[in-house]
């Protein structure tokens, strides 16, 4: 379904909204700053809002200490019964995120409502096939006029008692593609993240000869036909869903549809500037025409 009010879907990542090496720690100043900077657009223009964000400091170390991996598409590595507890603790602490997420926007001034994937039968490994309920929901929150907030989460496998984590980014790229209407530049993705876009190296790491790339543009098969060369891959200790790499690949998939995607720093104006379609400081990347 696409809706009439451009449609926006903002992934806040868990860089940007916690202190990703202090165990459950929010960053509250970047997580109030993003949420006033959405509200603050839609006072100047009507827009829907899907909000994804991702764990940080919270469920990241619980699912590592239990083993528990990324599989969203792909086949789910073996479980175990002794990774039941893993999950009850992931779950536990995204859900703690998950509030405080919730909080900081209504407390903004917007109808934020939340939304877990586990509740929605969304299983490790489908994919797509098993986000029928997510898409129902969120459509009937948005034509309602809520913001759904989805996060990152233990979900179960079809096999019992396999179990493994649903990151928010792939979640973010099926949402992109069914609620964004293609090729119109009002209906976007913003990932917010704590950094200011794709370098070609990381900029934690190498601040010399290591510009921001402004644009990448990628074909209608996905790949990058830009002249570059990303080499980005610096993963964090506990993030067991592949860190900026992931971000890369559903945000080069969502442009692939035609949507296109930003990357922008978050605690700082830029969600605002790119929110309201203003210029921006970040990343963009868009399908060649």
């Amino acid at each position: 379904m696409k809706f009439p009010a451009p449609t926006i879907v903002v992934k806040l990542g868990g860089a940007s909204i916690t202190k990703k090496s202090e165990f459950e720690t929010i960053d509250y100043d970047s997580l109030v700053k993003s949420a006033t900077s959405l509200a603050a657009v839609i006072a100047k223009q009507p827009h829907n809002y899907i909000v994804v964000h991702g764990a940080g400091s919270y469920g990241h170390h619980q699912a590592k200490k239990f083993n528990l991996r990324g599989c969203f598409d792909s086949p789910p590595p073996p479980s175990s019964p002794s990774q039941l507890p893993g999950v009850c603790a992931t779950r536990l602490s995204v859900q703690k995120l998950n509030l405080l997420v919730v909080e900081a926007l209504i407390n903004a001034g917007l109808k934020a409502v939340s939304i877990s994937p586990m509740n929605l039968s969304v299983l490790c490994g489908e994919g797509t096939n098993s986000m029928a309920r997510m898409i129902s929901l969120v459509t009937d929150c948005v034509v309602r006029g809520y913001v759904p907030v989805i996060h990152g989460d233990a979900c179960f496998t079809k096999a019992i008692p396999g179990a493994g984590i649903v990151s928010g980014d792939p979640m973010c790229e099926v949402l992109a593609k069914h609620f964004c209407k293609s090729n119109n530049p009002n209906d976007c993705a913003i990932f917010v993240t704590d950094v200011p876009g794709i370098f070609p190296k990381c900029p934690k790491k190498f601040q010399v000869d290591n510009e921001l790339i402004r644009e990448i543009i990628v074909d209608e098969r996905g790949q990058i036909v830009s002249k570059m060369n990303i080499n980005t891959a610096v993963v964090d200790e506990y993030d067991v869903t592949g860190g900026i790499l992931s971000k890369i690949d559903s945000a080069v998939q969502i442009a692939r549809a035609g949507v296109p995607v930003h990357i922008v720093e978050g605690n700082t104006e830029e969600l605002f500037r790119c929110a309201s379609g203003e210029q921006f400081v970040g990343t963009t990347i868009l399908r060649s025409t």
